[in-house]
């Protein structure tokens, strides 16, 4: 009995850095991370003609852009002392 349910293989990482079809559209960069050393990351897959994608920083570290974003949150400083606590973030100041 044919059920026509759309399925596929489901990959490991290392199966789809493997992969011919990414391989040959050069998918696979890697970037440094302060803790984790080179980490293996999907490059974005649009190329445009007069414009290079540029990879700037490796992945953020837990916690990185928090201050940056807590200004437009409306939390208490306990709530935010309580999120730290559980390691939603590593900084509550």
């Amino acid at each position: 009995m044919n059920l026509a349910v759309p399925c596929g293989p489901i990959n490991t990482v290392a199966d789809v850095f493997a992969d011919e079809q990414v391989r040959a559209r050069g998918l696979k960069i890697e970037m440094q991370h302060p803790q984790a050393g080179t980490v293996p990351l999907v490059a974005s897959p649009i190329r445009l003609s007069d414009t290079a994608v540029q990879y700037r920083s490796g992945p953020p570290q837990l916690g990185r852009h928090t201050s940056a974003a807590r200004p437009t949150w409306t939390f208490t400083k306990m709530q935010l002392m309580n999120y730290a606590s559980k390691e939603c973030w590593d900084e509550y100041a």
